[in-house]
């Protein structure tokens, strides 16, 4: 662990100056991009402090050599410096377990959809949150990490693989509202085929990370999964965004479903034992769910709902097999 960026000076002011100095200087340095001491003159003068090349220089050789801070030169002249590309990062020493946990968990959970650059930057802090919960064995937090999974209840298949030149083209064209030029084959369909696209938004689904897009000159928003990109290709050019667009309407209006159809009133009789989790989770906000006896006397679940039909509606219905006594539907039109 690199000591305080301290100084031996014996006046306590030019002590707490010193050492204010040198913690700007480790905050100003980068990885990946060498800076001179005079840039560092510069950045440091922007800070309203003010340093001699000499002192800023001493300052360098002293945090890397005496207190052990993970920098470095080029050996060039002038040289330049950085921090080492592994290096902790400095704005996290001594994060405390709340802060790591939230990016262990980020970084267990979400670090296939960040961006490149975000995801690049963010990876010192992964590693320094994870000896910040190595130091902190004896809080909870520590271990929260490992308690914690999400099951899926229908059965998970491996996600194709995707071309990293490709996730890294489509993602940071998103991030920067850039077009991207890509190489697509659709599904069923062995001909590869070429469009410039204007990316909307991300979509997982099922494992299956899809952009959504429009592609040259048309307006209406596509799904193109990112699997079946052969090629990707950042272009210079701006993409045109949709005013209109919302991700969270174009999913709630089914623009993620298969085949999806009018909206319709779904009566369901479900047996027992498979009707009782629609008492906690709900297929649409105006879903009802009442307990009944069968003739037979066995118990089972009324239940209605206003739905959009779909394949994945008919998938999750034929899932239980037996256990639905009874189904209608009907247009939900004809119920106002």
């Amino acid at each position: 662990m690199p000591k305080s960026p301290a100084t031996h000076a014996s006046a306590p002011g030019k002590e707490l100056d010193t050492f204010k100095r040198r913690l700007a200087i480790l905050q100003c340095l980068k990885r990946g991009v060498g800076r001179s001491v005079r840039e560092l003159m510069q950045q440091l003068a922007m800070q309203q402090i003010q340093a001699s090349e000499r002192s800023v220089q001493r300052d360098l050789l002293i945090l890397s050599a005496r207190h052990g801070y993970p920098i470095e030169s080029d050996g060039q002249n002038p040289a330049r410096w950085t921090w080492r590309a592994q290096a902790e990062d400095i704005s996290l020493p001594g994060t405390d377990p709340a802060t790591a946990l939230a990016l262990i968990m980020l970084q267990k959970h979400a670090k296939n959809l960040l961006p490149p650059d975000a995801l690049q930057a963010l990876a010192p802090k992964f590693a320094a949150a994870e000896k910040a919960l190595g130091r902190h064995t004896d809080n909870a937090k520590t271990r929260w990490a490992d308690r914690i999974a999400v099951i899926h209840r229908a059965l998970q298949l491996i996600p194709p693989p995707i071309a990293p030149a490709v996730r890294e083209a489509v993602f940071t064209a998103l991030a920067t509202n850039t077009q991207v030029h890509v190489h697509y084959r659709k599904a069923y369909e062995g001909e590869l085929k070429q469009y410039p696209l204007h990316p909307q938004a991300l979509v997982v689904r099922e494992g299956i990370i899809y952009l959504i897009a429009t592609a040259r000159d048309y307006t209406e928003p596509r799904q193109f999964a990112l699997h079946r990109m052969q090629k990707a290709k950042l272009l210079d050019t701006p993409a045109r965004r949709l005013p209109d667009f919302d991700l969270e309407t174009y999913i709630r209006e089914g623009g993620m479903a298969l085949d999806v159809g009018e909206e319709i009133k779904l009566e369901l009789d479900l047996a027992e034992s498979a009707g009782y989790h629609l008492t906690e989770l709900k297929l649409s906000p105006d879903q009802t769910c009442e307990k009944r006896l069968a003739e037979n006397g066995t118990m089972y679940y009324h239940i209605t709902a206003t739905v959009r039909d779909s394949m994945q509606l008919r998938w999750w219905l034929d899932s239980f097999g037996d256990e639905v006594v009874q189904t209608n539907r009907s247009m939900a039109s004809e119920h106002n």
